[in-house]
């Protein structure tokens, strides 16, 4: 198997991309149907996840308690993470 870098963007992603495509990706963790990780481990590659897009969003100068809050809101609503985070400041 040869594994291949993909050819560079014409310009880099933003960090909302970024922030879209790690949700996305905890999306698809809980999506899958042919897990080859324990719960355990699984549950511990999602919490990894989830505090790595919580660490992007504090970058954006958003506390760590909203951050998770906005990526459950949007996890469990089915939302873009920009969505949630205009519903967790509203209330």
């Amino acid at each position: 198997m040869t594994i291949t870098a993909p050819p560079a963007a014409a310009e880099p992603p933003a960090s909302a991309q970024i922030a879209e495509n790690m949700l996305n990706t905890l999306r698809q963790l809980a999506a899958a149907t042919d897990r080859p990780l324990s719960p355990d481990q699984y549950d511990k590659a999602a919490d990894h996840l989830t505090e790595s897009l919580a660490a992007l969003m504090y970058e954006a100068a958003w506390p760590r308690g909203m951050a998770l809050d906005a990526i459950h809101h949007a996890l469990t609503h089915g939302t873009t993470l920009r969505q949630a985070m205009l519903a967790c400041q509203i209330g």
